[in-house]
């Protein structure tokens, strides 16, 4: 979030898009403005009001370590296998 946003001299956050590299702007996935008015002492006052959501980089690579079978969400065995049946009083 660093990348887009600044502060102000009062502490508010400011939200800078100007200057974005190509893989800054290729991470935000929406940007909703609005003008919003709040009465001063002095007055109304104008302000834009920017919503913005970036996309889910957790997401992204979790769907790329399954495609690429990272993941093990079941396992199959194929081969040879034996089964011995044991009876209750043979122990393991």
């Amino acid at each position: 979030m660093g990348d887009y946003i600044t502060f102000d001299r009062d502490g508010k956050a400011v939200v800078a898009l100007k200057g974005l590299t190509r893989d800054q702007m290729a991470a935000i996935s929406s940007v909703e403005t609005e003008k919003v008015y709040e009465r001063q002492e002095d007055g109304r006052c104008q302000f834009n009001r920017a919503k913005f959501r970036l996309h889910d980089k957790r997401g992204a690579l979790v769907d790329l370590g399954r495609h690429l079978g990272m993941f093990v969400d079941k396992v199959e065995f194929n081969g040879p296998m034996s089964i011995k049946v044991l009876k209750d009083d043979e122990g393991v």
